[in-house]
């Protein structure tokens, strides 16, 4: 897990892109929390503060979203 929100880390994958888009698409940022079975209300929560089950579904989204993307 990166530093700060769970948001902030899908969206990190997206900074490294030579041209990043502004920010990550919704319909894949919801595409990809449905498929780890993450409830959106996590996206404003720190990182941190989640169980490492649910570090591990971001982990996972983080992943289905880069995948997605390319």
């Amino acid at each position: 897990m990166f530093p700060g929100a769970v948001l902030d880390n899908l969206q990190r994958p997206f900074s490294f892109q030579k041209s990043p888009p502004l920010a990550l698409d919704s319909s894949l940022l919801q595409e990809a929390l449905s498929l780890a079975q993450l409830p959106q209300r996590l996206l404003e929560r720190e990182a941190a503060t989640l169980s490492i089950g649910q570090q591990q579904r971001v982990g996972l989204a983080r992943a289905l979203s880069r995948c997605s993307s390319s």
